[in-house]
């Protein structure tokens, strides 16, 4: 099966795109795209960088499916949360 020529620009610009806060994971997440043969060199596609819960987040185009991790390391400089072992009740 072949994409016709909408159908492929949609598929490189228009369907996979996301923004990363981390510099070094999102090489990994452009390279994947890259290896996947698709474009990350706009601004509809590929991997942005940024902070999706800031105002930055918002540029990003509406998404219909979201795919996410938890963070699992640490920003540099971290220090512990005040309300880290003292929650809001």
């Amino acid at each position: 099966m072949s994409l016709n020529e909408n159908a492929y620009e949609k598929y490189q610009h228009k369907t996979f795109y996301g923004m990363e806060l981390v510099p070094d994971t999102r090489r990994l997440a452009m390279m994947n795209l890259m290896l996947h043969d698709l474009a990350v060199d706009d601004d509809n596609a590929g991997i942005l960088f940024g902070d999706t819960l800031s105002n930055e987040g918002k540029v990003l185009p509406p998404a219909s499916l979201i795919l996410a991790n938890p963070p699992f390391g640490a920003y540099s400089g971290d220090c512990d949360h005040p309300f880290r072992f003292n929650p809001i009740t």
